[in-house]
């Protein structure tokens, strides 16, 4: 059974990305867990300018969360499993559209299965590794966020698959 599917069976959002990358699958799974891994100029400037306003009022006195962490990465996320070279999970469990995120600490991937608390959405980031051809050297690496939103949140409960 995929990881996807054992820590987040239903999910009401999908968002899917491949790269076409050259090397091991345990290579590029390694590589996944690198903290310089989100790097990436663009990601950075995308997450400076989410926690700007956040930032902004815990400079004025306003709320202070974001200004007492980092910000925010890879870090955040627990880290659920890993079956050998095809894939690796991680979990996030929070109100993200919160100034702080809203995060709630998950201890390991037990505690993010049972977490189950109205209005607090849990997210897992899933990184696949899939050979194109039997012997290949080229590997599809699919990155894939799962979201369950908890039917009293938004009123309806729809079931992905």
């Amino acid at each position: 059974m995929p990881l996807i599917d054992k820590y987040l069976p239903r999910f009401q959002f999908i968002e899917r990305h491949e790269l076409l990358v050259k090397g091991k699958p345990k290579d590029l799974l390694d590589a996944v867990t690198l903290a310089d891994t989100v790097d990436d100029p663009w990601v950075r400037s995308f997450i400076k300018l989410r926690e700007l306003p956040g930032r902004l009022l815990g400079a004025f006195g306003i709320g202070r969360a974001l200004s007492k962490r980092a910000a925010f990465g890879l870090n955040d996320f627990t880290l659920l499993g890993r079956d050998a070279d095809r894939e690796i999970a991680f979990g996030l469990v929070g109100r993200f559209w919160r100034f702080d995120y809203g995060l709630v600490a998950i201890e390991g991937p037990a505690q993010f299965e049972s977490f189950t608390l109205a209005g607090v959405p849990k997210l897992v980031l899933n990184f696949r590794v899939v050979p194109l051809a039997r012997r290949a050297r080229r590997f599809l690496l699919r990155p894939v966020f799962f979201a369950m939103i908890e039917d009293r949140l938004f009123g309806s409960s729809r079931t992905g698959g």
